[in-house]
Order: C-alpha cells, then structure tokens, then sequence
C-alpha cells in the first residue's frame, strides 16, 4: 500500500529494556499488536519448565518474541548493508544508509521488513500452556485443517478486494501455499511443528483485520512514506520454515530475497529464533554458556546470489561460541534428569485425564460428560480442554489455566480424604504405604460417592475410582515434588548399565532404539515405554504378595501404577551435517592467493564449511543417540537395620528391578514391533495386555530359576 506512515509502522517510538540485548526496538504498530489479548497470554507461558532446578528461569514466551523482533531488524539492516557476497558496493558516502548491493537498492526493502518483522514479532503466539510439553497433546489432523481453512477463508475474503500488482502477487502466494501444504503433508513431509502452525492460525484469526487494514497514512513530509504489502503468505512460511520453490530463473529472482526471510527465522542450523533463546535459556539459567556476539556475526553476514546466508571469516568466534552454546544447553538444561521427569509427569498427568474422561463416558455407555469444573477437579478433563485449536486461539489458555487445574485435583484428594478421615482442616497424603491400605479403600470410596451423580446405571464403578486415585497420586506428587528416583544421572552412567545388561552390541542398539523411536515399523514408542512400566510393576506385585517370596527375591517393596517409568531423554545436539551447512567465506591472501581450485568461490574469496576450519565435538561418540532415563519409587527401609544392611537391602532390591526390565526389554526386543503392535493395539488389546503381563511373569520366574 502506498503512502503509508514509515514512522508508524517502521521508525522505533519505544524502547524497552531487555536482560539480554540490552534494549528493544518497538515501532507504533509493533505496540498495537503486543497491546492484544493474544500476545499479552505469552507473559503467562514459559519459556522454560526448569525453575525447580534452575529458579531464575522464569522467563517466558513474551520476552522472547520481542527479543526475535529485535534480532530480525538488526540482522536485516547489517544485510542490507553488507548486500551480496563480491558485489560491487556504493560508494563509502551512501554505505551509512543504504545497502551495498550494485544498483544501491534495498536487498530487503521496507514492504519486506516490515513482514519479516510481523513473523517475528508474532512467530511463538500460539504456543499452548508449558510450551512443548503440551504440543503432544494435540490433534495434529485438526491443527492442519485448522490452519488450511482458515488460510482459504482469508483468500475468499481477499480475492474481491485486492487492487495492486503486489496485493495480487501476495494473494497468488497465499493459494500456492495451501497447495504446497497439502502436497507436504500427504508425503508426510514437515510442515512446521504444532505450536507454529497455531501461530499462524492465531495470526490468520486474530491479526487478519488489522495486518489488512493498515490505514495510518503518511503526513505532508515524503520523506515519512513508505510502500507497504501485507504479505501473509511470507509471514506463515517464515514461521513455518517452508521456503518458496525456486526452480526456475524468474524463481530464483522473484523469491531468493523472500527465502532468505524465512531462513532468518526458521532453519535448521542458525536463525534470529534459536539465537535468541540460546542467548536467553543460557541468561536465565545462569549455566555459563560461551557468549554470543551478535553483532559481530550481523555484521559479517552477507547473502550468496541464490540467497543463502554466508558468514566471513571475522564471524567464526561468534558462530562457534553458538553451537557450543546450543550444545551446553542441551547437555546441563534440557536434558537435566529432573527437567526431563517433571515435564514427562506433566505430559503422563494429562495423557491420564483426558483417558479418565474417556473411560468414564464409554462407562456410561458413549454418553458425554459436561465439561464442568468439579469433574476436572475429579481428574476427568476431555483432551481438547486446555490442548486444542479451541482451547489456544479461542479461550486464550496459558500456564495458569493448566497449575490452576492440577491444584484443583489436589485440593480435592485433600477434601475427599478429610471427609473420609471425618478430619478437619487441611491434610493430603494419599501415598499407597504397604500398611496403609485403609486409606486408599477410603478414598476410593469418596471417589465413587463424588462419581454418584455422573454415573447413570454405569458399570466399573471401582476401576474408575482407581484411575482417579492414581491420578490424584501423581498430581500430588508433582506438587510436593516427591518425584522418583533416577537410576543414573550421567551419560556415563547410562552407557556403563547398557553395556553391563545387554553386552550383544546388536541388541543393544535394537533396545535403545526400540525404547526411544518404536523401531522401524510405526510403533509410538510411548506406548511401548508405557507397557515395559506396566509390565515391571505388574512382575514385582506378583513377587510381592507374600513376605517369603520377597525375602526370597531380595524385594523390600512391590510397585504400582505411577512408581516406576521409562522415559526418552532427548538428544539434539547440533549434528556435523547440520554445522557443515554454515559456509564461511575466506578472502584469498595477497602472498598466498586463491588456495587451489575450490569450485565454491566468490571473486576474491573462497566458501569453506566451518568444520573444516573448526573441528566439532562429536558427542554422539559418548552420548548415546537414543537415550532414556529409569525412574522408581525408592522403597522404605527398616530403620531398625544396620547402615550396611540397609545398604544391601536396596542393592539387592534394584538388582532384581533391574534384572526385571532388562528381561522385559529383551522379550519385547526379540518379539519384534509387529508382535508388539499385534499384542497390544486393538479391540480387545486390554484383554491381550493382561495375558502377556501373565505369561511374562512366568516366563520370568523360570529365567530367575
């Protein structure tokens, strides 16, 4: 659109000061889109879900969006400074303002900035309460229909009111874009993971009227206009990191500039999105990362004449402190044995509650159950509640709607258990004790009394009541952060128990990939982690039910649901083939010269891939690929033993917890995924289920023989 304010929708009006880039930049249009419902929710949704480790990191989605914002502009005015890798530059007296490309044009003009800008600004909008952990919650069909539809209904709204060239070209995109996304997704390629293509919804819903509606037009003074597209087929790309094709010459030159867009904010190896949360995680948690300096890698940065960004030989440091940074993060943060066992139990918690609610309606014969509050309270949440299209874009959910539901569910045991107990005041300790079965029966009692009104001539009173149970078990555990004990710590740890339990490298190999990824065949390897916890706890029970047996076997205590988990560590370390995609141009030496015949060269420099100028850490050489961590109740001891005695009590008693899962594991591993999904994924698989925890409890207790 022609004539519009630069100094409303272009020019800094406010400064903001960050802990991390000193100050951001905030334009008069920036403010009215921070100034929504919408993006005010990202102050409730954290960054992080760390603080019980790492306190400080309180950070959250809200600052980081404004520090991408600040990254993106700066990174672009050093692009339009610096231009095209071996251009001809201006002249030095324009170099201040302008770009150093050949005909002194803009490489990313005001149209462009300002779009690259919107994506930026907005790209984390649709993330759901605890960020990732609930991304797993999510209809992943119902997300992409979402985000198609709402594409179309912008076009039909669209198509009847474009006016100019550009308007049209952006239109024309859009519709591409719709089919570049169904093609995608039937050949099951990525098209952005879910709490992007809930940005782009949100955006698509919420930002439309007022991305397409820019009316602040420019006053008397030229110098204030400023030429403006809303280009939403951009903005949708850029955060979804789907570039435009360019397989032909005119492509190439209408889309190079626009490619380079969303490669700055979405690739595979750098963009301003995971600097900006490297450089804030490592802040914030206080770890001691290398320090990023980014303006030193903004201002070595240029574009090669495809598009592609290249970094000069001065941006190496700031490059290499990134990777190792990123690297750090994964190492000491994400893959913290706590971090990992309190999001797994926030994403396990949910899993349940929306199961519970399941089975309570196929109880009541497929009759649906009102999405009420005191049936949350009961631990009876429909999945769709807090983790749907709906529950995002609609209800605007954040952090304190998902904490404000796992409260509910405590208070509730404890008003359950008060009335049990006939107890006054304040008092939760439903922990199944082996001599405290009294107060799982007067739960589960209340349970079913609160389940009267609900229930409708419905069958299976009792095991609604123990999925409940359990459920308040696991709340009440994650609120007094009783968690489980982790059976190591340390990679060296995990590698010494799976070269000690399963020393056939091949198996080995077959094991940790079957428990992290399902194998090969399609199996979701939750389930399978699900059904080697069930089934553990199930072969410790049976040891367990009579004193001499567990004197014989070395038990102190049996298990049951919710003391003993398998669970995924991630692994995402900054591969070689990701690190070798970041070019470093070298200027040739005027001793040396041009060093040989490198087909990758550029006037006076040559393009080397920085693992050639230097070396990485490989960490995969002592960080398992596929990689989990065990976690299980720690038993209660006589204290009336001996410190050595105790001491050989729990050696003896995880020995055999050990000897268990390593049996499971290999009579799964050696079934193979397609008797895994035969056994336990089907109709009447709960009747399967319960005969194979049967025959693997014999099937152990011959092999301890």
């Amino acid at each position: 659109m022609e004539g519009l304010s630069k100094s409303y929708y272009l020019k800094p009006v406010k400064i903001i000061r960050d802990a991390v880039h000193g100050y951001v930049n905030l334009t008069k249009f920036d403010l009215k889109l921070i100034d929504t419902v919408q993006f005010q929710r990202l102050g409730d949704v954290r960054q992080l879900t760390c603080q019980h480790v790492y306190p400080g990191a309180r950070h959250t989605r809200f600052e980081h969006s404004l520090g991408v914002l600040e990254l993106m502009r700066s990174a672009i005015k050093y692009l339009n400074r610096n231009g095209i890798l071996g251009e001809e530059k201006k002249s030095k007296k324009d170099e201040k303002d302008g770009p150093a490309g050949a005909k002194g044009e803009l490489l990313i003009d005001e149209s462009l900035e300002f779009n690259a800008s919107v994506a930026a600004l907005l790209h984390d909008v649709g993330h759901c309460p605890f960020s990732h952990m609930g991304e797993t919650q999510f209809d992943k069909d119902e997300v992409f229909v979402a985000l198609v539809d709402d594409l179309n209904d912008h076009i039909k709204k669209t198509e009847n009111q474009v006016k100019s060239k550009e308007e049209r070209t952006a239109l024309k995109d859009c519709q591409q874009l719709v089919d570049v996304l169904r093609d995608k997704r039937q050949k099951g390629e990525k098209i952005g993971a879910i709490h992007e293509q809930l940005s782009c919804i949100v955006i698509l819903r919420k930002y439309r009227d007022i991305l397409m509606g820019l009316d602040q037009k420019a006053g008397e003074n030229e110098d204030d206009a400023c030429s403006i597209t809303v280009d939403l087929a951009l903005i949708i790309r850029s955060i979804l990191g789907i570039e435009y094709s360019v397989g032909t010459t005119k492509e190439l030159r209408d889309y190079k500039i626009k490619n380079a867009i969303v490669r700055l904010l979405n690739s595979q190896i750098f963009d301003v999105d995971k600097l900006d949360y490297i450089m804030r995680d490592s802040a914030m948690t206080g770890i001691g990362t290398p320090t990023i300096d980014t303006q030193r890698l903004f201002r070595n940065m240029y574009l090669d004449d495809k598009g592609r960004l290249i970094f000069t030989s001065k941006a190496v440091p700031a490059l290499q402190n990134m990777i190792d940074a990123r690297d750090g993060l994964y190492m000491y943060v994400y893959n913290h044995h706590a971090v990992v066992y309190s999001d797994f139990l926030n994403t396990y918690i949910s899993r349940r509650l929306s199961h519970n609610y399941e089975a309570m309606r196929h109880a009541r014969g497929g009759r649906a159950l009102l999405n009420k509050p005191e049936l949350h309270a009961l631990g009876l949440v429909p999945k769709d509640h807090l983790f749907s299209v709906e529950g995002v874009v609609e209800r605007n959910y954040s952090d304190s709607a998902w904490l404000a539901m796992l409260n509910c569910i405590h208070m509730k045991g404890s008003e359950l258990l008060n009335v049990a107990r006939k107890e006054g005041g304040i008092r939760f300790d439903i922990e199944l004790k082996e001599g405290d079965k009294e107060q799982k029966q007067l739960l589960k009692a209340e349970i079913t009394r609160a389940l009267s009104p609900y229930w409708h001539n419905g069958t299976g009173k009792k095991e609604m009541a123990q999925k409940i149970y359990s459920v308040m078990r696991l709340v009440h555990q994650y609120m007094t952060r009783n968690y489980l004990k982790p059976w190591w710590k340390t990679v060296f740890e995990f590698s010494n128990f799976m070269e000690r339990n399963f020393q056939d490298d091949r198996v080995r190999e077959q094991a940790e990939k079957f428990i992290c990824s399902g194998g090969d065949c399609g199996l979701k390897a939750d389930e399978l982690r699900s059904q080697i916890a069930k089934h553990v706890t199930y072969i410790t029970r049976h040891i367990g039910s009579k004193e001499e047996k567990r004197k014989e076997y070395g038990l102190i205590e049996p298990l049951h649901e919710g003391d003993f988990f398998v669970i995924q560590r991630t692994t995402n370390f900054f591969s070689t083939d990701s690190i070798e995609k970041l070019e470093i141009a070298l200027k040739s030496s005027e001793i040396l010269g041009m060093p040989g015949e490198d087909s990758r060269q550029v006037d006076e420099y040559y393009l080397k891939k920085l693992t050639s100028i230097i070396p990485q850490k490989d960490y995969e050489s002592v960080y398992a690929k596929e990689g989990f961590y065990i976690f299980s109740k720690q038993p209660r001891v006589d204290e009336g033993l001996s410190e050595t005695e105790k001491r050989k009590r729990l050696e003896e008693h995880y020995k055999l917890l050990e000897d268990i899962f390593v049996f499971v594991v290999k009579r799964f591993v050696s079934g193979g995924e397609q008797e895994f999904i035969e056994t336990f994924q089907g109709e009447d698989s709960a009747d399967r289920e319960k005969d194979s925890k049967i025959q693997m409890y014999k099937a152990f207790k011959k092999h301890r023989k």
